[in-house]
């Protein structure tokens, strides 16, 4: 089911915002938003069904402020389910998905990160985050191999929405937790974020993913940076990960790329160790 309220016309971000039982905390989120100095948005609410009231209160605080807001509604859908389906409906250039214990950093958020957006030629723009557990800001720049290694918070990050139509992409439903992990990752392989060095929202520590971890993706993570960056992957990656995602899906091809790699590659790691090394020595 499909609810629309206000104005009909392309926005440049659509905010997405999944929702399920969550009416004693989304006002912060809400209000984040209405606050904004920046207007030119939606909000698309992507409701799993909630039975306490959520989605008829979200829908009349935004759209009584003037804020174009739509909803669909996915009875006992997970949350990824409903951020594909929520997708769909999205107008904007850019999307952004906050969840409802979450909100906006500042009231010119929007604005400063707007200026970013409309130059940028990247798919994906991200900042920083306020973790508010126990208090601290997270973010930076994030290369494959930090990307490897932690995942940048969707709060922080705004993505090319036609990149994800002219590639038919969507977030993996089989990763309960970490789709949007593996969805930086694929997108990754498109090419290179935009940093900017902004606190874009702060991170409010109460949903899926700051409590739970996904074992399913973290055994696939090595094997789907390999499909996804094709032969690349055996110049970018370590020898360990690529022995680990060789090893999750074994194909004859990837077992001749990865002996080459390290063939090549295991004695120029061995000198630029003895270089250091040597260096270390010297400087000692």
């Amino acid at each position: 089911m499909v609810m629309t309220s206000g104005i009909s016309r392309q926005p440049l971000i659509s905010i997405i915002l999944p929702t399920l039982n969550c009416a004693h905390i989304i006002d912060k989120a809400l209000t984040s938003i209405l606050t904004q100095t920046f207007r030119d948005f939606e909000v698309i609410l992507a409701d799993g069904g909630s039975a306490d009231g959520t989605l008829n209160h979200a829908i009349q605080h935004l759209a009584s402020a003037g804020v174009t807001v739509r909803a669909i509604i996915s009875a006992g859908a997970g949350i990824y389910a409903s951020m594909n389906e929520a997708l769909q409906l999205a107008r904007g250039d850019w999307v952004y998905f906050i969840g409802s214990d979450d909100r906006l950093m500042a009231d010119d958020t929007l604005e400063q990160i707007s200026g970013h957006l409309i130059k940028a030629s990247q798919h994906v723009v991200h900042g920083d985050i306020w973790v508010e557990r126990p208090g601290y800001v997270f973010g930076g720049a994030f290369p494959l191999s930090r990307l490897m290694l932690k995942n940048f918070s969707h709060q922080a990050a705004f993505y090319r929405l036609q990149t994800f139509r002219r590639h038919g992409l969507r977030l993996n439903e089989k990763y309960r937790i970490y789709a949007d992990w593996d969805m930086n990752l694929r997108l990754s392989a498109l090419g290179p974020f935009l940093y900017v060095p902004q606190v874009i929202a702060s991170f409010g520590c109460d949903g899926l993913s700051a409590n739970h971890s996904d074992a399913l993706f973290m055994a696939d993570k090595e094997a789907n940076v390999i499909d996804y960056y094709g032969w690349r992957a055996f110049l970018l990656l370590s020898l360990d990960r690529l022995a680990l995602g060789c090893r999750c899906r074994p194909h004859p091809l990837k077992s001749s790329l990865f002996l080459i790699s390290r063939i090549v590659r295991s004695p120029l790691h061995r000198l630029r160790r003895t270089m250091a090394g040597g260096q270390g020595r010297s400087a000692g």
